[in-house]
């Protein structure tokens, strides 16, 4: 795949899913997630808002929803960094904390 195409198919347009890294109980997952608004208008690697889906063992307690709203969300491609997105390609080869 030349640039130009991996350029093209990774942007981050309402509606593409992403992976977005979560802590829970001290362990690092990655959970899909839906992007809901980007801002790559006013920066090239601008945030993202996503709509996340939880595992139902993610719940702190049965009152939380399995859906949750994540404001402001700027990718990381290297490490599983709580609060980031990376793409779902690249879950197996990111690295735990720098």
């Amino acid at each position: 795949m030349t640039n130009s195409q991996e350029a093209g198919t990774d942007q981050t347009q309402i509606g593409r899913v992403l992976h977005f890294v979560i802590n829970t109980s001290g362990s690092i997952r990655c959970r899909p997630a839906f992007v809901v608004e980007n801002f790559s208008h006013l920066n090239k690697k601008g945030p993202v808002n996503l709509d996340v889906f939880l595992d139902i063992n993610d719940r702190p307690d049965d009152i939380e929803p399995l859906i949750m709203s994540i404001q402001n969300v700027y990718p990381n491609h290297i490490y599983r960094i709580p609060n980031t997105w990376h793409w779902p390609r690249e879950c197996e080869s990111l690295r735990g904390k720098p």
